[in-house]
């Protein structure tokens, strides 16, 4: 029997309807496939967000600790250059006091030796010697010991009298006496006894001379040691006395000629 308009359309109807079910269901089960894959990667991104927010943080803070060191670092070396720098400062102000002093010291010292001058000018060992109180010279004195026919007439004891008159106090504390030679032991206690600040010699004795050539007197447990400075003007203080003994060997030499003597060496 044959199917008729009516029929048809139905059927199609319902073949519409069956498949509009089964579309919905796809989309349906679509859904359910979307939500199920999103579930697991909503905690998964919240974790590669925390994650990069704690590189980020630890990145930040290792910033900070290196430029904690750094800086640290940056004010250590200005520290140390700036130590250095008053330590430089300072022994600059060191070395020009020393070469300032070095020179007041040889002007004082050549007029020793002026003194010393006197002292060969009348036939005596040429030592000369002078006191400076406050960087002025408060007494000359040079070897008269064959002058006066005494053996207290050194050019020592001679200015530390000079001295004493001068201020009208037996003690020297605050002086500095400047002598061509070494002082010999007698003058050596006199400096002692006088308390003289500091002493300062030119030529070494190596015969008579008691600040470390034969003994060094100033180094025992006095009540009073005395600042001591040797060899300035070494040369010139030594080459006065080698042309006075080499004159004097020359005239005894002359002398004994004449008199038909052989010279005693």
């Amino acid at each position: 029997m044959a199917k008729g308009p009516s029929d048809i359309g139905e059927k199609n109807m319902a073949l519409k309807q069956e498949n509009m079910a089964s579309n919905q269901k796809r989309i349906e089960l679509n859904q359910k496939t979307v939500e199920t894959s999103q579930e697991p990667l909503m905690p998964n991104r919240e974790n590669r967000n925390r994650e990069a927010a704690e590189i980020e943080a630890a990145r930040l803070k290792e910033q900070e600790t290196e430029a904690a060191r750094l800086k640290g670092q940056e004010t250590r070396r200005r520290n140390y250059e700036k130590r250095m720098e008053k330590q430089r400062l300072a022994a600059l102000a060191a070395e020009e006091q020393r070469l300032r002093q070095r020179h007041k010291d040889e002007g004082f010292m050549r007029e020793a030796l002026r003194q010393a001058q006197k002292a060969a000018a009348i036939g005596d060992v040429p030592i000369g010697c002078v006191i400076v109180r406050g960087d002025k010279i408060i007494a000359r004195g040079y070897n008269r010991r064959n002058a006066d026919k005494s053996v207290l007439s050194h050019a020592e004891i001679i200015s530390i009298k000079k001295a004493c008159k001068k201020i009208g106090d037996w003690r020297l504390e605050d002086c500095t006496m400047y002598v061509t030679l070494e002082p010999c032991p007698m003058c050596a206690g006199a400096i002692v006894n006088s308390r003289i600040k500091r002493v300062v010699y030119g030529a070494r004795d190596a015969k008579a001379g008691c600040c470390g050539s034969v003994t060094d007197l100033f180094a025992l447990p006095f009540n009073h040691r005395p600042q001591v400075e040797g060899g300035l003007l070494e040369d010139e203080c030594a080459a006065l006395l080698a042309a006075f003994f080499e004159s004097c060997a020359a005239g005894a030499e002359m002398g004994a000629s004449r008199n038909g003597k052989k010279p005693q060496s």
